[in-house]
């Protein structure tokens, strides 16, 4: 019997015989292979071996002779598992599964896709796996290699990972089967997804091969807080698809989260600056604030790629471990936005002065400031010494507006800059200045510099934003 209710079946596992040919360690094909391990994980989700049954046809097809009881069972089954490659998009009787399971389901969330090898460009699987979300399970050997091959099977890494992940979503929908009626289901869906939405939309581009497992790491990471992801299919591969989908999923967006590597990846005929770069230029085109990722070891000068070397030297790139990057996107989220104050003079000028530790901080106080129709500006610290210095003097002296941030920066950062400015004073234009005060906790109560007109302004709950908009207010009066 099996685990799900009204089913006849637990799982249906369609796939082309061909990818089993090859043989793994176990002696065992790599479709047999991964069937095994996936019943093995599901076990353990749902309580022993006697809780699941699994139609999956060891048996080749010939002259498609039993291709009426695979028919039979696939619309009888609670899930269907797609193992698509070239071969499964070419052959007559996977599709047929697939279109009796996609027609007797009353819900697509019970088709999963694993992907065993890519399509080649220009090829597309049928409906309604071509737009539906797929787990890969292949990998390229960058540099050396950019042939895509299947992963192998082994106790640890991307491919147990992978497997352990596919077997928690099925188990999550079998169990949705059994508990719910129609309506309960609809309704559940609705009140998750709005709940999600309005905690907030992360955009996770889509990236190079060679990150997809730090990219699936993150989408984790934000899901299990309770953010939307998205996108939750995978986009089609033409140029212009591609680029329309994209931009309409930025409209719903609250951040845009973006894994940047060695690579720009693939640039297809019909989107010559290739994914990498159509995404982040439709991220800006529609003005989502951008957090961009690369790990602090990439070596800059190694990248040949002039478009994808602009977009790692980026001001919104971070170059820091993803654990690290991953809590900056969780604080960069929870910030409150609250309800816009009125607007000061458009000609008002800010410059947020922040130590390099302090440069996350320093974005998102800039980005309250802009949301205001004000012209906020932060350091670059990209520029030599003698650069930067001029362009500090050159802000502390014409900005409206002078935030100095202290958070991780030392204390003698702080008074060091507080002293420079004052021996600019008799010649700055500046109406506020405030020194905004925030985590880590336990800094002194005074920092020895002190003038006329200085503020101290806590904020130490997160960084929220309520004294940057009493600053704000108090431009004004």
């Amino acid at each position: 019997m099996a685990f799900t209710t009204g089913f006849e079946y637990d799982l249906f596992i369609s796939y082309a015989h061909v990818d089993d040919s090859e043989k793994m360690p176990t002696g065992r094909g790599w479709v047999s292979e991964f069937v095994a391990r996936l019943q093995s994980a599901l076990h353990s989700r749902l309580g022993g071996p006697d809780s699941l049954k699994i139609y999956f046809d060891h048996n080749s097809l010939g002259a498609n002779h039993r291709l009426p009881e695979l028919l039979d069972a696939a619309a009888k089954s609670a899930v269907f598992v797609a193992l698509a490659s070239p071969a499964y998009a070419m052959r007559d009787w996977t599709r047929k599964e697939l279109s009796t399971f996609a027609s007797s389901a009353d819900d697509l969330k019970r088709l999963f896709a694993v992907e065993f090898l890519p399509l080649q460009d220009g090829d597309e699987y049928p409906e309604p796996l071509s737009m539906h979300k797929r787990a890969k399970f292949w990998e390229t050997d960058e540099p050396h290699s950019s042939t895509p091959i299947p992963l192998m099977p082994d106790g640890s890494g991307p491919y147990r990972n992978r497997i352990h992940d596919l077997a928690q979503q099925i188990r999550t929908q079998l169990v949705a089967l059994n508990a719910r009626k129609e309506i309960g289901a609809l309704a559940e869906a609705i009140v998750d997804d709005t709940a999600r939405r309005n905690k907030g939309v992360v955009f996770l581009a889509q990236t190079t091969d060679d990150l997809e497992e730090d990219r699936l790491q993150v989408q984790r990471y934000l899901e299990q807080f309770g953010y939307l992801v998205i996108p939750r299919a995978d986009y089609p591969q033409g140029g212009e698809q591609f680029v329309a989908a994209v931009q309409d999923d930025l409209r719903d967006a609250s951040l845009y989260v973006h894994l940047l590597g060695p690579r720009g990846g693939r640039r297809p005929p019909d989107l010559p600056l290739g994914y990498a770069r159509a995404q982040f230029d439709a991220a800006r085109q529609a003005r989502v604030p951008t957090m961009l990722w690369r790990r602090p070891d990439l070596d800059l000068s190694t990248v040949a790629d002039a478009d994808h070397l602009a977009i790692l030297n980026d001001a919104d790139v971070i170059a820091s471990g993803l654990e690290s990057f991953k809590a900056d996107v969780r604080r960069r989220l929870e910030i409150p936005r609250t309800e816009p104050r009125p607007l000061p003079p458009p000609q008002t000028l800010v410059f947020i002065n922040a130590d390099e530790s302090d440069y996350e901080v320093a974005k998102m106080v800039r980005d309250e400031f802009a949301a205001r129709d004000m012209t906020a500006v932060i350091p670059m610290y990209q520029r030599n010494a003698a650069e930067f210095h001029e362009d500090l003097k050159e802000h502390l002296t014409d900005s409206d507006v002078l935030v100095f941030l202290y958070g991780r920066a030392p204390e003698a950062w702080v008074r060091q800059q507080l002293k420079f400015f004052s021996k600019l004073r008799p010649g700055a234009k500046a109406r506020v200045v405030a020194v905004l005060v925030g985590p880590p906790e336990g800094k002194p109560d005074d920092l020895g510099v002190s003038f006329k007109g200085l503020t101290r302004v806590p904020a130490f709950e997160d960084w929220k934003v309520t004294p940057i908009l009493e600053l704000i207010d108090g431009l004004q009066q």
